[in-house]
């Protein structure tokens, strides 16, 4: 192996490990964006629970308006 090639091949693997590193630190950030994602998921699912019990709450109070 040529002394180009071999500096060539050390150049490439910086590279390839700057690349890896950028990756690994892109993959953790889309990990904690999925986990704050399923956080607000369960929020809203909640949410939407509550706002269907008081749903259910106000269309019986106008049914007993309503007698």
């Amino acid at each position: 192996m040529k002394l180009v090639q071999i500096l060539e091949f050390g150049v490439n693997t910086r590279e390839f490990g700057s690349f890896t590193r950028e990756f690994g630190a892109n993959t953790r950030e889309f990990g904690a964006n999925t986990r704050e994602f399923g956080t607000n998921t369960r929020e809203f699912g909640a949410n939407t629970r509550e706002f269907g019990e008081h749903l259910l709450v106000n269309l019986a109070q106008i049914l007993v308006n309503l007698e």
